[in-house]
C-alpha cells in the first residue's frame, strides 16, 4: 500500500524490474514480459529504456544491468552483484513528489500550504492537487494533513503510518535520517537490550532495523511535542514501563508514560519480547475464529489446529497490524513475485484468498482488507505452510525411481529427490510404476502412459531443474483437475 506514494511511472518501473529479477540472467521475450505485465509493445520498450536511464542516474550500473536483443526481441536482466533490487525502492522514493510533502510536514519545516509553493517547486494549483492526493491516500489511516500542515488523528494512527511509510520505502537501503541520529538510535535499543528478561537476546537485523524506524518516529513526534493518550495495549512485566522511561529519558524531551506504552505496543505488535504480549481485544478474537472456522470447514482432519498457540498467536499478530495499523508484513508483495507458491501451493493459495475475500463481506473492516487484499492473503499462505500438513495444501506427486546400475544407485537418487524440500513428494525404489506420476531411470519404457525422465548418467543441476519443472507441471494438472471435480459437485 505504501509504494501508492511514489509516482505512477516509478511504480511500472518496479513492476518490470522485480519480474526480471525473478528471472535473472534469462533472456526473456518481450511478448512473454508483455503479457506478465499487462503492457503493449509501446509501454514496455519505453519502460525499458527508463530503467536503463536511471540504474545511470542512481550509479548502479555496476550491479545491474539490462540487456535488449532484436531477433527475436527479447529482454535480459543480470546481477553484477550481490546487490538487492530493493534498493531502488528508496531510489524512486526520493523522486516522488509526495516525499518533500511527508518530510516538510514531519519536520514542521512548513506552516501553511503557500510554503510547500518553496518545498514542492510548484505551482499552488498542483500544490493543491498534491494535498488532495495525499489524503485521498491517508483516509485508510484514518488521519490527514491539515491546511496548516500538520498530521490530523489520533497519535497511534500517525506514528503507525510514518513508521509503515519510511521502513516499507527506505528500509536498510537509505535510511532517510543522519548519520548521528542512527548512531544515537542504536546506541537506544543497545540499553533496551540490557533490561533483564525485555528484548530477546539475538534480535535479527530485520527486528533491529524495525526497531530502529519505530524510534526515529517516536522521537521526532516527541521532539515537536506530539504525545498521545496512555493506551494500554500489552501485558508486560512489573517495573518495565519504569525501566524502559529510564533509558529514554536522556534522549527525549518531556517523555511520557504514553510514548513508552506506544514503543510496548509497537514491540509486541512486532513479537520482540516474551516479556510483552498484546492483549487480545474482541475484534481481533473475532477475526481469528473466522479463519480457524475456514480452515476446519475445509480440512476437517485438523480440527484442533486453532486452538494451538502458536497459531492463535500469529494470527493474532497478523490481524492486529491489519486492523490496527493497517498494513501487514508484505508491504511490497504486489511487485514481488510470488510465482513458486502459485505453482507449488495451489491449495493453500485458493484457501487463503477464499478467507480474504470471506472478510470483504464484514463491513466494518472491509476497505482495511482491500487495501490489504493480496498482502494478507500471503500472511495466511505463509501461515498454513508452517502450521498445517503439507499433504493437505499441495497435490501429492509419486515418483518411481528404477536404475539399472543397483539399488544402491536408485537410492542415492532417492536422497536427491526427498531433499526438494516442502513440495509433498513421496519417492520410492524397486515398486509397480503403475502408480507413479513420474519414473525417473536410465532406460526408456516405451509404452509407459507416464511421465518419463531419462538419466543416462549422474543428474546435473540442469537435470534437477527439469525435474523441479516437471514436478511442478503435474501438480498444476492435477489441480486443475481437482478444480474441474469441485466445479462438478457444485454444478450438481
Amino acid at each position: 500500500m505504501m509504494l501508492e506514494f511514489l509516482d505512477k511511472k516509478s511504480i511500472g518501473r518496479l513492476k518490470l524490474l522485480f519480474y526480471l529479477d525473478a528471472n535473472a540472467s534469462v533472456p526473456l521475450l518481450q511478448a512473454t514480459v508483455m503479457e506478465e505485465l499487462k503492457m503493449n509493445r509501446y509501454e514496455l520498450e519505453s519502460c525499458i529504456k527508463d530503467v536503463q536511464e536511471d540504474l545511470k542516474e542512481f550509479d548502479l550500473t555496476d550491479q545491474f544491468l539490462i540487456e535488449t536483443g532484436v531477433k527475436p526481441k527479447t529482454v535480459k536482466y543480470t546481477r553484477k552483484t550481490f546487490a538487492n533490487i530493493s534498493c531502488l525502492i528508496s531510489c524512486y522514493a526520493s523522486r516522488s513528489t509526495l516525499t518533500p510533502l511527508i518530510k516538510a510536514v514531519l519536520m514542521e519545516q512548513v506552516e501553511n500550504t503557500f510554503d510547500l509553493e518553496d518545498v514542492l517547486y510548484a505551482s499552488r494549483a498542483t500544490v493543491y492537487k498534491i494535498m488532495s492526493k495525499v489524503n485521498e491516500l491517508l483516509k485508510i489511516f484514518a488521519i490527514e494533513i491539515s491546511s496548516s500542515c500538520q498530521f490530523l488523528g489520533k497519535e497511534r494512527d500517525i506514528q503507525s503510518f510514518l513508521y509503515g511509510y519510511y521502513y516499507t520505502l527506505y528500509g536498510v537501503n537509505a535510511y532517510p535520517f543522519t548519520e548521528s541520529m542512527k548512531e544515537e538510535l542504536s546506541e537506544i535499543i543497545n540499553q533496551l537490550r540490557q533490561i533483564t528478561h525485555f528484548l530477546e537476546e539475538d534480535l535479527s537485523n530485520s527486528q533491529q532495523v524495525k526497531l530502529l524506524y519505530r524510534l526515529f518516529v517516536l522521537k521526532v513526534r516527541n521532539y515537536f511535542g506530539h504525545q498521545g493518550e496512555t493506551t494500554v495495549s500489552t501485558v508486560q512485566n512489573e517495573g518495565l514501563v519504569q525501566k524502559i522511561m529510564t533509558v529514554l529519558s536522556p534522549y527525549f524531551q518531556h517523555l511520557q508514560e504514553a510514548e513508552i506504552y506506544e514503543l510496548l505496543y509497537f514491540i509486541g505488535s512486532e513479537n520482540l519480547s516474551s516479556s510483552c504480549r498484546l492483549i487480545e481485544t474482541e475484534v481481533i478474537t473475532s477475526l481469528n475464529e473466522k479463519v480457524i472456522s475456514s480452515v476446519i470447514a475445509e480440512f476437517q482432519d485438523v480440527v484442533s489446529w486453532g486452538e494451538t498457540r502458536e497459531v492463535i498467536d500469529e494470527l493474532s499478530l497478523i490481524h492486529n497490524k491489519l486492523i490496527f495499523q493497517k498494513r501487514t508484513n508484505f508491504e511490497n508483495s504486489t511487485i514481488q513475485h510470488f510465482s513458486f507458491i502459485k505453482e507449488n501451493y495451489q491449495l493453500a493459495e485458493a484457501l487463503a484468498y477464499r478467507i480474504v475475500q470471506e472478510l470483504l463481506e464484514l463491513e466494518w473492516c472491509a476497505e482495511t482488507v482491500r487495501a490489504n487484499y493480496h498482502e494478507l492473503a500471503k500472511e495466511y499462505i505463509f501461515l498454513f505452510l508452517a502450521t498445517l500438513p503439507i499433504e493437505l495444501l499441495s497435490p501429492k506427486v509419486r515418483i518411481a525411481i528404477d536404475f539399472s546400475f543397483g539399488e544402491s544407485y536408485s537410492r542415492y537418487i532417492q536422497e536427491q529427490v526427498d531433499a526438494f524440500g516442502k513440495l509433498n513428494i513421496e519417492s520410492f525404489v524397486g515398486e509397480a510404476e503403475e502408480t507413479a506420476d513420474i519414473c525417473i531411470s536410465d532406460m526408456l519404457k516405451l509404452q509407459s502412459k507416464r511421465h518419463q525422465v531419462i538419466w543416462l548418467s549422474p543428474p546435473t543441476a540442469s537435470d534437477w531443474e527439469k525435474l523441479g519443472d516437471l514436478i511442478v507441471s503435474v501438480k498444476i494438472q492435477k489441480c486443475g483437475k481437482n478444480h474441474e471435480k469441485n466445479s462438478e459437485n457444485i454444478s450438481s
